[in-house]
């Protein structure tokens, strides 16, 4: 199977590299950013044209996304939501996001 890691440079991405080399299966690790010594394809993943072009060319079966910039959207959209509203938000909540 065809797999595409984003995320790749951190902690859930290393580990799955670790796991890749013992694996049938083929991975691509994609991330923002290089790191000297490792294979990454360089990929935003707030871009949804690239995301599409990536799986259509390298025939992806199975995404693991392990970008943690997900979690940043995640509280973007419940500050919208919640902006100028009267209900409150508890700070353990922004901690748990």
């Amino acid at each position: 199977m065809n797999i595409l890691v984003t995320g790749a440079n951190g902690q859930l991405g290393n580990e799955m590299r670790i796991i890749s080399k013992d694996a049938n299966d083929i991975y691509t690790f994609t991330d923002v950013v290089e790191v000297e010594g490792v294979e990454t394809t360089i990929l935003d993943i707030t871009d949804a044209e690239a995301i599409r072009k990536i799986v259509k060319e390298k025939d992806i079966r199975c995404i693991v996304n392990s970008a943690p910039h997900i979690q940043t959207l995640i509280r973007q959209r419940v500050m919208k939501r919640y902006a100028g509203s009267s209900t409150p938000m508890h700070r353990s909540y922004w901690q748990r996001l």
